[in-house]
């Protein structure tokens, strides 16, 4: 029969044996599983944040769009919206967006920073060139371009004389 002591020798000398190679392995197998779901969340929502943050931009640009077609309308100065086309919307903003980095001319690709806005003189558009360009496109390296375009109505509408019914920011695909 054996003593309480040794009892509690053996109960002692088991817990002090440590992880076997298996349980080890198992503990660093399941870690790495976790690991991996969690980068690829930290990913999708990294790009969901881009993907958000430009819907952002786009959204209040357009809203100063609208506001300044909406004042040439009150102000009864329709003809004045087609001046506003191809002008760099960022530029009507109180304050515009940190990653706005200004305007260019005739901007080439590797010039820019990925993850922020420009205009581009030449062409007239406003370009932003994203991070994550797999979410956006399936494509590599092309930015996304938006400009401003006036949209005359029907001249058989005022008498023969077609006129600027307004403004608006519209995305521009390349050919």
């Amino acid at each position: 029969m054996k003593t309480p002591r040794a009892d509690w020798q053996a109960v002692a000398a088991a817990q002090r044996r440590g992880f076997s190679l298996f349980e080890l392995s198992v503990v660093l197998v399941v870690i790495a599983i976790l690991g991996t779901v969690f980068l690829q969340r930290v990913l999708f929502y990294q790009e969901e944040a881009e993907r958000a943050a430009v819907a952002q931009v786009l959204a209040q640009l357009r809203i100063t769009v609208q506001s300044r077609a909406t004042e040439a309308h009150i102000r009864g100065k329709t003809r004045d919206l087609s001046l506003l086309a191809g002008a760099n919307p960022m530029s009507w903003l109180l304050r515009p967006p940190g990653n706005y980095d200004g305007e260019r001319e005739a901007p080439q690709l590797d010039e820019l920073e990925a993850g922020r806005w420009y205009f581009d003189r030449a062409e007239k558009t406003l370009l932003y060139l994203p991070a994550k360009y797999e979410f956006f496109s399936n494509e590599k390296r092309r930015p996304l371009k938006f400009r401003l375009m006036a949209s005359n109505g029907d001249a058989s509408e005022t008498g023969g004389k077609p006129e600027n019914k307004g403004i608006s920011l519209e995305q521009v695909m390349d050919k």
